[in-house]
């Protein structure tokens, strides 16, 4: 439901990250048929690549966190409560994903490290560090 969410809120500002002459992608750590069928099933509006092997999170610094608790099931209450449903677990369910704004040649100007499940940051809060980032350049 997690990833659900997150894909519904970034897509709806992806014309405004567009808009500032950047590029959004997701990463996902299922097969690649699931993330084609992820794409299909909920109309993701930018590319979604994916890594079983889950190296990419690894380098980027991204947690792999076991359980469920007490902040887990107030943030299932707010996806719930914005529409968002559990579906058939894809994937490894315990790794964690985040952000990056990452400029060229490969600067990571801005990360995010989710603590857990539903840790996402509200994408104005994304949009706000992209164009901090873009205002200032690569170091």
């Amino acid at each position: 439901m997690f990833c659900r969410e997150q894909v519904a809120r970034f897509g709806a500002v992806l014309g405004e990250v567009e808009s500032m002459g950047a590029r959004m992608l997701a990463i996902g750590n299922g097969t690649a048929s699931m993330a084609r069928g992820f794409v299909q099933q909920f109309k993701v509006p930018f590319p979604v690549f994916t890594d079983p092997s889950r190296q990419v999170f690894a380098l980027a610094g991204m947690k792999r966190r076991f359980g469920i608790g007490l902040h887990t099931l107030a943030v299932a209450g707010r996806a719930l409560k914005e529409g968002f449903r559990q579906g058939r677990t894809q994937g490894d369910p315990w790794q964690q994903g985040g952000v990056l704004i990452i400029l060229p040649p490969g600067e990571v100007a801005f990360e995010h490290v989710d603590q857990g499940a539903g840790d996402h940051l509200d994408p104005a809060s994304v949009l706000a560090a992209l164009e901090a980032a873009l205002s200032e350049g690569p170091a």
